[in-house]
């Protein structure tokens, strides 16, 4: 039996509060992050670094940035992605050759994808460097 606060019998008597908690969807970024090389996934120390540091609201912000871009003002958007970077530049130190050329809102889209991404997942983004016919004749053969 239930009462009017979805309690049993049980809850009742120990005098516990029944609560719902609503199932939030994750948000789908693979429109958002599809394509684009991220330079961050050569170095998955830094990114582990980079995951234990950023905050949930921290993460939250980055991640609405991103989704929310093109309903900013060109002159807004440029000032709010360079902040949000310039934070996470400030939380972990990405080698040059990571972030050389790399403006400031792909920046935060890369640490958008490292904080998003599914762990063990690399298959969302396809690697910058192709891989050389002789080598996977070599490997096939060991």
């Amino acid at each position: 039996m239930l009462s009017k606060r979805s309690q049993r019998l049980g809850d009742y008597v120990a005098n516990t509060v029944v609560m719902r908690l609503p199932k939030i969807s994750e948000p789908d970024l693979t429109h958002v992050l599809s394509g684009k090389y991220n330079s961050f996934r050569d170095y998955p120390h830094l990114e582990a670094r980079l995951r234990q540091r950023v905050t949930p609201d921290e993460a939250r912000i980055a991640l609405l940035a991103v989704l929310r871009r093109e309903g900013l003002e060109p002159q807004a958007r440029v000032e709010l992605f360079a902040d949000i970077a310039d934070h996470f530049r400030s939380l972990v130190a990405f080698p040059e050759e990571a972030t050389l050329g790399v403006a400031d809102e792909q920046y935060v889209r890369n640490v958008v994808d490292v904080l998003f991404r599914q762990q063990g997942s690399r298959e969302t983004i396809p690697s910058r460097t192709p891989v050389d016919s002789s080598a996977q004749n070599l490997n096939a053969v060991q």
